[in-house]
């Protein structure tokens, strides 16, 4: 109860609370340590699926995203090499030149949320709480949240890294244990850049927003081509 299944249980009740024909769910959830530990395995085989739905769309569209088609092996590998050292493959690229005051604006993360979660016209209508609004400045425009944009950007990164050894792809399981590190590590940059640039990153998380909400497809630019990433992010705090 003090790992997973214990993390599912609190979501659980949660959930329970908000649904009125759950009260004898919500009470049991509270009384019986045995039965929350048996339904806990619904929601976490769940987030299994979402984690895995996720890493299969960012294999199919990074070779596009990246400019990796009709390289060399040894070409591509010198390529990932390039976009994992840093986590540069969270900006957008002109060529050569990273645009670092873009974190996480790079067109595969957009690319898999729009494939992934912003399928249905209704999804954002139905769970606008998901969307949080945290400008002080514009109370009323909406934001990704840190744990989508993270977790599509540490799908992209497995998915890059499935070259990384050889220049062609060999599948690697994007298990929990194995990618932990780097979802966190993104987690970590969300927040700290939030720090240090509140008014900036909420432009950035609230144009994602936009841009899946918004528009009818994703469009696919190329990029060109694991430290942490903080240090990467060159954010002024513009409004």
């Amino acid at each position: 109860m003090g790992s997973r299944a214990g993390y599912a249980r609190e979501r659980m009740i949660l959930a329970a609370t908000d649904i009125s024909g759950a009260i004898h769910i919500l009470q049991r959830l509270g009384l019986d340590p045995q039965y929350a530990v048996m339904l806990a395995s619904i929601p976490i085989d769940r987030i299994n699926i979402v984690r895995g739905n996720f890493k299969r769309t960012a294999v199919t569209c990074v070779a596009a995203f990246f400019g990796l088609a009709g390289l060399s092996p040894e070409t591509i590998k010198l390529r990932i090499e390039e976009l994992l050292k840093d986590h540069r493959y969270i900006f957008p690229a002109n060529g050569d030149r990273l645009h670092l005051d873009q974190p996480f604006s790079q067109g595969a993360i957009s690319f898999i949320l729009k494939e992934e979660v912003f399928t249905s016209a209704t999804f954002v209508t139905q769970n606008l709480e998901r969307f949080p609004a945290r400008s002080r400045k514009h109370p009323s425009e909406r934001e990704l949240p840190d744990s989508m944009v993270a977790l599509a950007a540490t799908a992209v990164y497995a998915a890059l890294v499935e070259y990384r050894a050889t220049g062609r792809r060999q599948n690697i399981a994007f298990t929990e244990d194995a990618y932990e590190a780097t979802y966190r590590n993104h987690m970590e940059t969300l927040s700290q850049t939030r720090q240090s640039a509140p008014n900036s990153m909420h432009n950035i998380l609230h144009r994602l927003f936009n841009d899946l909400t918004e528009s009818e497809q994703v469009v696919h630019t190329a990029s060109g081509s694991s430290a942490t990433l903080i240090q990467l992010v060159d954010l002024s705090d513009s409004d």
